[in-house]
């Protein structure tokens, strides 16, 4: 999970890993994740998430 972490904070340029980067490496994982189930029960779609936080991540830059 680290790993992919990081992967997701590099991928954004970014000099640190942050909860924002564990979201996106969590809905990227897998499919049927424990993350993907809870998210589903309030009704948040993986792409509209990871969409979302992008561009507010490069917003901020």
């Amino acid at each position: 999970m680290l790993e992919a972490t990081a992967k997701e904070a590099l991928a954004l340029n970014k000099g640190y890993i942050g909860t924002e980067n564990l979201l996106l490496a969590l809905i990227r994982l897998r499919a049927d994740s424990v993350a993907i189930r809870v998210l589903a029960t309030f009704n948040l779609i993986p792409e509209m998430i990871r969409h979302t936080l992008r561009r507010k991540l490069q917003a901020a830059d």
